[in-house]
């Protein structure tokens, strides 16, 4: 006989078989609207991604996705504080695809897009509320993912009125389209090469099948897990029963744990006093002796940070693992974690004094300020399990994922790239920097074209002769360029790649575009 605990609350079993009896949504006028929405959405955002990259395209597949799902969940939804912040940095940090490339930080956000909508919808939904609290919120993504991968054949059922046959027979023709699609891109190009009339025929239809399969293909396994998760949470069908929100076991006896706490603490104190003098001198803006800015910045920074880090997976397994008193961990305990957190507040401070000392000399660059700012959002982690500490129901992943909110908004609305770009820019012109890197200007691409124009027409010639050279080679993903040094045609994006960025240089590039040829033709 089967056990009811292992299906949702509201499955009926017969009995005398004792099976469950096939459970089927109550189809409503949007259930049988949205799917139609949901897949031509999904379809628009598989395009514009794939052949568009992320730039406007994927700002507005992904914010007319999120609008549709609003929407289908609609009354399903409960909007707090804390979900509102992680929707709204959600549709800020979309939307900063559409203004700037950010080629180095899409994948940071791009990751943060799927934790902040998973979980928007695990606390508006109400869904799985006590794994916001702890570490687990990191897997929200996976856990909706998976809501999505198992409700398939619940969504098809209930669409087909009970016709367990349509279910059947829709997963069936789903899987025959997606070993099809393949099949299809491989037959197509192959016969491609092999007939040049049915290689003209293919071209004069101005149809790009490869486009289309593709397009079809992920844009139909998009479709496929995000409505079924969609469905599945409006339905309230997410395997969610009461008790499934056990705590982990808590078995790991305090005298073992503090004996491990006791050991790394010492290490920390001994560390510490020895080195007190040259791990603040950052804060005072003193450089050691016999050591250069870079190799003050640079030595024992990256080990900072995996000790800090390494701190932080300690902490939380103590919490999970400790045995204790109505949630509640000893004293001892707690005092040796408040040391460990407060010992990595400090280790941050000082790497961040350091790393600001060395911005100071050399200027900024991605990797420097990206990393600044990643250390700044551990600092407000510690500061949240310190707080966790002394009150134990402290809502501390809640803090964490609304600074981590609040910071991946701003960083994306300030662009990383362009912002060291301008900072290094604004610090040479005012005379707190000595020179300028142009080939990193040339690096931040579209963003830096502004500077670039500013630095070819300044009254430094070798600055000036830097910058055309860089705008030569930037001018060259704008326009295609003859070997006489004459502009052939300019490139035209359609509204899938563009971003502000790129409409801001093209219009100078082309406002300049003649001088820019001309010195680099003097250059060669």
């Amino acid at each position: 006989m089967n056990d009811p605990k292992q299906f949702p609350a509201d499955y009926k079993f017969d009995p005398e078989t004792g099976k469950p009896i096939l459970h089927l949504a109550p189809i409503e006028k949007r259930d049988r609207v949205y799917p139609y929405v949901c897949a031509a959405l999904c379809l628009l955002a598989a395009n514009f991604t794939l052949f568009g990259g992320f730039a406007a395209g994927f700002s507005i597949a992904f914010i007319l996705l999120a609008v549709c799902a609003l929407l289908f969940l609609g009354d399903r939804l409960h909007y707090r504080p804390f979900n509102l912040i992680c929707l709204l940095s959600a549709f800020v940090v979309s939307a900063s695809f559409s203004i700037y490339p950010n080629s180095a930080f899409s994948f940071f956000k791009l990751w943060f897009l799927a934790l902040a909508v998973s979980v928007f919808f695990m606390d508006a939904c109400g869904l799985r509320a006590p794994v916001l609290c702890d570490w687990r919120a990191a897997f929200a993504p996976f856990y909706l993912l998976a809501v999505g991968g198992g409700n398939i054949s619940y969504t098809a059922r209930s669409l087909g009125r009970g016709q367990v046959r349509f279910g059947k027979k829709f997963s069936k023709i789903l899987l025959g389209i997606l070993i099809a699609l393949p099949a299809l891109a491989v037959l197509l190009a192959l016969l491609q090469r092999a007939d040049a009339a049915f290689e003209s025929l293919v071209s004069s239809l101005h149809i790009r099948f490869g486009e289309i399969i593709a397009t079809v293909l992920f844009g139909g396994l998009l479709f496929l897990f995000l409505f079924c998760m969609l469905f599945a949470l409006r339905k309230r069908h997410t395997n969610e029963r009461p008790g499934s929100q056990k705590a982990y076991a808590s078995f790991c006896d305090p005298t073992v744990a503090n004996t491990i706490l006791v050991a790394v603490s010492i290490l920390y104190a001994i560390y510490l006093l020895s080195q007190i003098g040259y791990f603040f001198g950052g804060f005072k803006g003193e450089l050691p002796v016999a050591y250069t800015f870079a190799e003050y910045a640079r030595r024992g920074f990256g080990e900072m940070c995996a000790v800090s880090v390494i701190n932080l997976i300690l902490i939380f397994f103590a919490h999970l693992l400790v045995r204790r008193k109505e949630e509640v961990l000893p004293a001892l305990t707690r005092a040796l974690l408040f040391f460990i957190s407060f010992f990595s507040i400090l280790l941050i401070a000082a790497a961040i004094a350091k790393m600001l000392l060395y911005i100071g000399q050399y200027g900024l660059t991605f990797l420097r300020l990206g990393t600044s700012v990643f250390m700044l959002f551990l600092f407000f982690v510690f500061l949240a399990v310190i707080l966790r500490l002394f009150r134990a129901h402290f809502p501390y992943m809640r803090m964490i994922v609304v600074a981590a909110c609040l910071i991946m908004a701003v960083s994306s609305l300030a662009d990383i790239e362009s912002a060291a770009a301008h900072y290094n820019f604004y610090a040479y012109q005012n005379g707190v920097h000595d020179s300028i890197d142009v080939a990193y200007l040339g690096d931040c691409q579209d963003s830096a074209v502004p500077l670039l124009v500013e630095l070819a027409h300044g009254e430094d010639q070798a600055l000036a002769e830097d910058a055309y050279r860089e705008l030569f080679w930037i001018l060259r993903t704008h326009a295609d360029i003859r070997y006489d040094g004459t502009i052939q045609e300019w490139k035209h994006r359609d509204i899938r790649s563009i971003h502000v960025a790129y409409v801001n240089a093209d219009r100078l590039l082309r406002q300049y575009a003649g001088e820019i040829l001309q010195h680099s033709q003097d250059l060669r």
